[in-house]
């Protein structure tokens, strides 16, 4: 188990989205994805997770759809994750409400009147 300061980081962001399905290990759905994220330096703050089948469906292993909240669309990566689960790492989510975020923040740097504002904008 991973220690309290890392456990914290997830639990928000998975604990109320994953059953307690017990996969080929004995883990459960969220210490399988939270050893997968803090593996491949993934973080869960801006992420979502969809379980899109799980074995009981006469599939080989659960599988997931991590999303990424992001403005760019990039190939979905897919990952057989220690012969536990598959993981579909999925970019672009909430694609549209951001792209619209982005295009106000640069909308609005004409009307700043300090420097450190412009950098809070741009950075």
């Amino acid at each position: 188990m991973a220690d309290s300061k890392t456990y914290s980081r997830f639990q928000g962001c998975f604990s109320l989205l994953l059953q307690k399905h017990k996969p080929a290990g004995g883990a459960t759905d969220f210490d399988v994805l939270q050893d997968w994220m803090i593996e491949f330096d993934e973080e869960s703050w801006n992420t979502r997770v969809w379980k899109r089948s799980d074995p009981s469906q006469h599939c080989d292993l659960p599988e997931y759809e991590v999303r990424v909240a992001s403005a760019r669309c990039l190939p979905t990566k897919t990952y057989r994750y220690k012969n536990k689960c598959v993981i579909h790492l999925v970019y672009g989510d909430h694609k549209e409400d951001l792209r619209d975020l982005v295009m106000h923040l640069k909308n609005a740097i004409p009307y700043t009147d300090k420097d450190d504002q412009r950098e809070m904008i741009i950075w």
